[in-house]
Protein backbone atom coordinates (compact mmCIF):
# COMPACT_ATOMS: atom_id res chain seq x y z
CA UNK A 1 0.00 0.00 0.00
CA UNK A 2 2.61 2.43 0.95
CA UNK A 3 4.28 1.89 -2.14
CA UNK A 4 1.34 2.97 -4.34
CA UNK A 5 1.31 6.30 -2.24
CA UNK A 6 1.98 9.91 -3.72
CA UNK A 7 4.87 11.39 -1.34
CA UNK A 8 6.11 8.26 0.18
CA UNK A 9 8.35 9.02 2.67
CA UNK A 10 10.14 5.84 2.81
CA UNK A 11 11.17 6.25 -1.19
CA UNK A 12 14.29 8.46 -0.35
CA UNK A 13 15.49 6.34 2.12
CA UNK A 14 15.21 2.97 0.06
CA UNK A 15 16.61 4.89 -3.16
CA UNK A 16 19.47 5.61 -1.33
CA UNK A 17 20.17 2.11 0.05
CA UNK A 18 19.83 0.78 -3.23
CA UNK A 19 22.45 3.92 -4.67
CA UNK A 20 24.96 2.55 -1.61
CA UNK A 21 24.72 -1.07 -2.66
CA UNK A 22 25.24 -0.56 -6.18
CA UNK A 23 27.90 1.90 -5.56
CA UNK A 24 29.41 -0.76 -2.83
CA UNK A 25 29.40 -3.36 -5.52
CA UNK A 26 29.72 -2.07 -8.71
CA UNK A 27 29.46 -5.54 -10.59
CA UNK A 28 26.77 -6.68 -8.71
CA UNK A 29 24.77 -6.68 -12.05
CA UNK A 30 27.00 -8.49 -13.68
CA UNK A 31 27.60 -11.19 -10.98
CA UNK A 32 23.52 -11.69 -10.62
CA UNK A 33 23.55 -12.24 -14.51
CA UNK A 34 26.24 -15.04 -14.89
CA UNK A 35 24.87 -16.62 -11.33
CA UNK A 36 21.80 -16.65 -13.19
CA UNK A 37 22.96 -18.64 -16.22
CA UNK A 38 25.71 -20.43 -14.20
CA UNK A 39 22.60 -22.54 -12.18
CA UNK A 40 21.21 -23.06 -14.98
CA UNK A 41 23.69 -24.61 -16.67
CA UNK A 42 24.60 -26.61 -13.36
CA UNK A 43 21.17 -27.69 -13.18
CA UNK A 44 21.07 -29.30 -16.47
CA UNK A 45 24.27 -31.55 -15.80
CA UNK A 46 27.12 -29.37 -17.65
CA UNK A 47 29.11 -28.35 -14.80
CA UNK A 48 32.40 -27.45 -16.41
CA UNK A 49 30.74 -24.26 -18.11
CA UNK A 50 28.86 -23.85 -14.77
CA UNK A 51 32.27 -23.78 -13.18
CA UNK A 52 33.79 -21.45 -15.69
CA UNK A 53 30.70 -18.76 -15.20
CA UNK A 54 31.04 -19.26 -11.50
CA UNK A 55 34.53 -18.43 -11.51
CA UNK A 56 34.16 -15.43 -14.12
CA UNK A 57 31.81 -13.90 -11.44
CA UNK A 58 34.26 -14.50 -8.79
CA UNK A 59 36.24 -12.33 -10.66
CA UNK A 60 33.94 -9.52 -10.80
CA UNK A 61 33.57 -10.16 -6.81
CA UNK A 62 36.17 -11.93 -5.23
CA UNK A 63 34.32 -12.14 -1.90
CA UNK A 64 31.34 -12.89 -2.69
CA UNK A 65 30.31 -15.90 -0.29
CA UNK A 66 27.29 -16.77 -2.90
CA UNK A 67 29.61 -17.60 -5.48
CA UNK A 68 32.29 -19.10 -3.73
CA UNK A 69 29.60 -21.38 -1.94
CA UNK A 70 28.43 -22.30 -5.60
CA UNK A 71 31.85 -22.80 -7.13
CA UNK A 72 32.84 -25.31 -4.76
CA UNK A 73 29.74 -27.00 -4.62
CA UNK A 74 30.55 -27.56 -8.59
CA UNK A 75 33.55 -28.50 -8.15
CA UNK A 76 32.74 -31.56 -5.84
CA UNK A 77 30.26 -32.57 -8.57
CA UNK A 78 33.28 -32.83 -10.86
CA UNK A 79 35.43 -34.53 -8.50
CA UNK A 80 38.15 -31.34 -8.40
CA UNK A 81 38.01 -32.12 -4.58
CA UNK A 82 41.04 -30.18 -3.88
CA UNK A 83 39.98 -27.09 -5.39
CA UNK A 84 36.44 -27.21 -3.63
CA UNK A 85 38.14 -27.35 -0.14
CA UNK A 86 40.14 -24.59 -1.09
CA UNK A 87 37.21 -22.52 -2.65
CA UNK A 88 34.96 -23.55 0.62
CA UNK A 89 37.31 -22.78 2.86
CA UNK A 90 37.54 -18.85 1.96
CA UNK A 91 33.83 -19.11 2.11
CA UNK A 92 34.06 -20.54 5.81
CA UNK A 93 36.41 -17.82 6.78
CA UNK A 94 34.37 -14.89 5.90
CA UNK A 95 31.48 -15.73 8.97
CA UNK A 96 29.25 -18.29 10.60
CA UNK A 97 27.78 -19.79 7.32
CA UNK A 98 26.48 -23.04 7.54
CA UNK A 99 26.74 -24.07 4.11
CA UNK A 100 30.23 -23.05 3.45
CA UNK A 101 31.33 -24.89 6.93
CA UNK A 102 29.50 -27.60 5.80
CA UNK A 103 30.53 -27.31 2.01
CA UNK A 104 33.89 -27.51 3.46
CA UNK A 105 33.57 -30.62 5.68
CA UNK A 106 32.04 -32.59 2.27
CA UNK A 107 35.24 -31.45 0.41
CA UNK A 108 37.47 -32.56 3.62
CA UNK A 109 35.59 -35.64 3.35
CA UNK A 110 36.49 -36.47 -0.29
CA UNK A 111 39.69 -35.60 0.71
CA UNK A 112 40.11 -38.74 2.95
CA UNK A 113 40.16 -36.08 5.89
CA UNK A 114 37.11 -37.17 7.89
CA UNK A 115 38.77 -36.39 11.07
CA UNK A 116 39.51 -33.00 10.38
CA UNK A 117 35.87 -32.84 8.37
CA UNK A 118 33.77 -33.52 11.93
CA UNK A 119 34.95 -30.16 13.11
CA UNK A 120 33.44 -28.65 10.37
CA UNK A 121 30.80 -30.15 10.31
CA UNK A 122 29.67 -29.59 13.65
CA UNK A 123 30.27 -25.95 13.79
CA UNK A 124 27.46 -25.92 10.37
CA UNK A 125 25.32 -27.64 12.94
CA UNK A 126 25.75 -24.74 15.71
CA UNK A 127 24.58 -22.57 13.05
CA UNK A 128 22.06 -24.38 11.53
CA UNK A 129 20.80 -28.13 11.45
CA UNK A 130 20.05 -28.85 8.22
CA UNK A 131 19.85 -33.10 7.33
CA UNK A 132 22.40 -33.35 4.98
CA UNK A 133 24.84 -31.70 7.37
CA UNK A 134 24.07 -34.35 9.59
CA UNK A 135 24.40 -36.91 6.91
CA UNK A 136 27.85 -35.71 6.55
CA UNK A 137 28.80 -35.83 9.78
CA UNK A 138 27.56 -38.87 9.95
CA UNK A 139 29.77 -40.51 7.20
CA UNK A 140 32.59 -38.88 8.54
CA UNK A 141 32.50 -40.59 11.80
CA UNK A 142 31.88 -44.03 9.90
CA UNK A 143 34.80 -43.60 7.58
CA UNK A 144 36.83 -43.49 11.21
CA UNK A 145 34.93 -46.87 12.18
CA UNK A 146 33.04 -44.57 14.65
CA UNK A 147 29.88 -46.26 13.86
CA UNK A 148 27.75 -46.00 17.30
CA UNK A 149 28.88 -42.40 16.96
CA UNK A 150 27.24 -42.08 13.43
CA UNK A 151 24.32 -43.63 13.43
CA UNK A 152 23.36 -41.85 16.64
CA UNK A 153 24.09 -38.65 14.57
CA UNK A 154 21.81 -40.02 11.44
CA UNK A 155 19.18 -40.30 14.19
CA UNK A 156 19.18 -36.96 15.06
CA UNK A 157 19.11 -35.84 11.29
CA UNK A 158 16.10 -38.14 11.01
CA UNK A 159 14.47 -37.03 14.26
CA UNK A 160 13.70 -33.71 12.37
CA UNK A 161 13.05 -35.22 8.91
CA UNK A 162 12.06 -38.50 9.39
CA UNK A 163 11.61 -39.61 5.63
CA UNK A 164 15.07 -38.18 4.16
CA UNK A 165 16.05 -40.96 2.20
CA UNK A 166 19.95 -40.25 2.33
CA UNK A 167 19.98 -39.68 6.65
CA UNK A 168 17.95 -43.69 6.04
CA UNK A 169 19.91 -44.94 3.80
CA UNK A 170 23.17 -44.12 5.56
CA UNK A 171 22.20 -45.18 8.48
CA UNK A 172 21.06 -48.47 7.29
CA UNK A 173 24.71 -49.20 5.60
CA UNK A 174 26.16 -47.93 8.62
CA UNK A 175 23.96 -50.85 10.84
CA UNK A 176 25.18 -53.43 7.94
CA UNK A 177 28.57 -52.79 8.08
CA UNK A 178 28.72 -52.67 12.31
CA UNK A 179 26.94 -56.35 12.18
CA UNK A 180 23.38 -55.10 12.83
CA UNK A 181 21.58 -56.72 9.82
CA UNK A 182 18.37 -57.51 11.15
CA UNK A 183 18.19 -53.71 11.82
CA UNK A 184 19.75 -52.67 8.61
CA UNK A 185 17.88 -54.84 6.47
CA UNK A 186 14.73 -53.32 7.97
CA UNK A 187 15.55 -49.79 7.17
CA UNK A 188 17.12 -50.48 3.84
CA UNK A 189 14.14 -52.51 2.74
CA UNK A 190 11.95 -49.83 3.99
CA UNK A 191 14.48 -47.16 1.60
CA UNK A 192 14.22 -49.73 -1.52
CA UNK A 193 10.27 -49.25 -1.38
CA UNK A 194 10.43 -45.93 -0.83
CA UNK A 195 8.51 -44.16 -4.54
CA UNK A 196 11.58 -41.92 -4.71
CA UNK A 197 14.31 -44.47 -4.25
CA UNK A 198 16.54 -45.17 -6.98
CA UNK A 199 18.96 -48.04 -8.61
CA UNK A 200 21.48 -47.23 -5.80
CA UNK A 201 18.84 -47.77 -3.16
CA UNK A 202 18.07 -51.30 -4.39
CA UNK A 203 22.28 -51.99 -4.46
CA UNK A 204 22.31 -51.03 -1.36
CA UNK A 205 20.07 -53.03 0.04
CA UNK A 206 21.48 -55.88 -2.09
CA UNK A 207 24.58 -55.30 -0.36
CA UNK A 208 23.05 -55.35 3.03
CA UNK A 209 21.85 -58.74 1.98
CA UNK A 210 25.00 -59.71 1.35
CA UNK A 211 26.61 -58.65 4.05
CA UNK A 212 24.86 -60.53 5.97
CA UNK A 213 25.66 -63.87 4.23
CA UNK A 214 22.31 -63.77 2.81
CA UNK A 215 23.10 -64.60 -0.76
CA UNK A 216 20.30 -65.59 -2.68
CA UNK A 217 18.16 -62.49 -1.36
CA UNK A 218 21.27 -60.32 -2.61
CA UNK A 219 21.53 -61.81 -6.33
CA UNK A 220 17.85 -61.19 -6.33
CA UNK A 221 17.40 -57.84 -5.41
CA UNK A 222 20.67 -56.84 -7.31
CA UNK A 223 19.01 -58.37 -10.55
CA UNK A 224 16.06 -55.63 -10.63
CA UNK A 225 18.91 -53.34 -11.86
CA UNK A 226 21.54 -55.20 -13.01
CA UNK A 227 22.39 -57.71 -15.84
CA UNK A 228 23.18 -61.41 -14.64
CA UNK A 229 27.43 -60.79 -15.13
CA UNK A 230 27.43 -57.89 -12.96
CA UNK A 231 25.04 -59.32 -10.27
CA UNK A 232 27.48 -62.05 -9.80
CA UNK A 233 30.97 -59.44 -9.61
CA UNK A 234 29.05 -57.74 -6.97
CA UNK A 235 28.61 -61.24 -5.07
CA UNK A 236 32.07 -61.79 -5.45
CA UNK A 237 32.58 -58.26 -3.69
CA UNK A 238 29.89 -59.12 -0.76
CA UNK A 239 31.85 -62.29 -0.29
CA UNK A 240 35.20 -60.34 -0.22
CA UNK A 241 33.60 -57.65 2.02
CA UNK A 242 32.03 -60.07 4.34
CA UNK A 243 36.56 -62.12 4.70
CA UNK A 244 37.82 -58.25 5.31
CA UNK A 245 36.53 -58.75 9.28
CA UNK A 246 36.82 -54.99 9.73
CA UNK A 247 34.03 -52.53 9.51
CA UNK A 248 36.50 -49.58 8.90
CA UNK A 249 38.02 -51.27 5.97
CA UNK A 250 34.68 -52.08 4.81
CA UNK A 251 33.00 -49.03 4.80
CA UNK A 252 35.91 -47.87 2.75
CA UNK A 253 35.88 -50.62 0.23
CA UNK A 254 32.24 -49.94 0.14
CA UNK A 255 32.90 -46.19 -0.70
CA UNK A 256 35.00 -46.81 -3.41
CA UNK A 257 32.91 -49.72 -5.14
CA UNK A 258 31.49 -48.97 -8.41
CA UNK A 259 29.33 -51.70 -9.98
CA UNK A 260 29.58 -52.80 -14.09
CA UNK A 261 31.49 -50.74 -16.26
CA UNK A 262 28.26 -49.91 -18.44
CA UNK A 263 25.90 -48.55 -15.54
CA UNK A 264 27.62 -45.52 -14.35
CA UNK A 265 26.09 -46.12 -11.22
CA UNK A 266 27.78 -45.85 -7.62
CA UNK A 267 27.56 -48.68 -5.29
CA UNK A 268 26.67 -46.68 -2.44
CA UNK A 269 24.94 -43.65 -1.87
CA UNK A 270 26.34 -42.15 0.99
CA UNK A 271 27.21 -39.17 0.38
Amino acid sequence: VLSGCAGNPFDGIARKREADRVEDRPNAAKVAALLRVADATAEAGDYGSAISMYRRALEAEPMDVTVLKRLGKALLRVGANTEASDVYRKAAAYGNDAEALAGFGRALIALDQPRAAISQLQAALAVEERPGTYNALGIAHDLLGEHGAAQAIYRAGLDARADHLGLLNNLGLSLAVSGRHDEALGVLRRVAADPRAGSRNRLNLALAYGLAGEVEAAAETARRDLDEGSVQRNLAFYATLRALGDSRQTMRAIGAHSVSAGSGERQTSRH
